[in-house]
């Protein structure tokens, strides 16, 4: 089994990248492994949580973003990262994770969301 670690100082431009671009409904590109239907999906989901929270998403504050990003976990192939991210909302942090995987085979880290959940 795989060990958590904190996550890496250069992925974090690139995790507050997309939770920017989730919270601001710019979804183009993010769940690529979703196919043509992610945006549709995304939409969907962040629409749901603001209803069951009854505020919507937002950016974690820089305060608690440490804390946010949990489940930090190197693939054993070297190839990149499952980061698990816990939400924010208006209403302070949310039930909902956002689970992203990082490639990190190119000059810079890139992350794509693989789901989110309640955890």
């Amino acid at each position: 089994m795989a060990m958590e670690h904190d996550v890496p100082a250069a992925f974090v431009p690139t995790i507050k990248d997309v939770i920017h671009r989730l919270v601001s409904g710019d979804y183009t590109g993010l769940a690529p492994e979703w196919g043509t239907t992610a945006a549709g999906a995304l939409a969907e989901i962040v629409a749901e949580i603001a209803r069951t929270e009854g505020a919507s998403l937002v950016e974690i504050p820089d305060t608690a973003f440490m804390t946010a990003v949990r489940g930090a976990v190197p693939y054993d192939d070297g190839t990149g990262w499952g980061v698990d991210v816990r939400l924010w909302s208006a209403a302070g942090p949310s039930a909902y994770t956002l689970v992203l995987d990082i490639d990190t085979t190119g000059v810079t880290p890139l992350a794509h969301i693989e789901q989110l959940e309640i955890m």
